[in-house]
């Protein structure tokens, strides 16, 4: 099931998340939960598998990337038991943002496969590399 990310989401998502998101985490010495909680809004969403968050993504508005809107994303090992869901709705939602904003920016760690994965599949193409950083895009095409 997917729906509009709920801050209590963040306490159940955080202690369960991959250990690629946790290591880009640790090196960029992010504070995840401020991030997250300010990030909770229209354009957030959270992926459940029954009363568990595997997944939450959406747009980051209030810090617009060179004027575009980045998206984030953060996943647990439960998100493969409703992976083709999460990437149809994914997908859907990555349409209507490129439609009401332009073009959608990402940067993801190359090291991880999954989230590189994810955003290829929704169409972003790679812009620049920054160390094991890859900026990314989405403008619709």
């Amino acid at each position: 099931m997917i729906r509009l990310a709920r801050e209590e989401d963040i306490d159940d998502i955080l202690p369960h998340l991959r250990q690629q998101e946790l290591e880009t985490i640790a090196q960029l010495r992010l504070n995840v939960r401020a991030l997250v909680r300010s990030a909770i809004g229209p354009y957030a969403f959270s992926g459940l598998v029954g009363d568990r968050v595997a997944c939450m993504w959406g747009l980051r508005l209030t810090t617009l990337a060179g004027g575009h809107p980045p998206i984030w994303l953060l996943t647990t090992p439960l998100i493969e038991q409703r992976r083709m869901e999460f990437l149809r709705v994914s997908r859907a939602f990555i349409k209507g943002a490129v439609a009401e904003f332009g073009p959608v920016v990402a940067m993801c760690d190359v090291r991880n496969e999954v989230s590189l994965g994810w955003l290829k599949w929704l169409g972003f193409k790679p812009f620049r590399l920054e160390g094991s950083y890859l900026g990314m895009v989405c403008d619709g095409n």
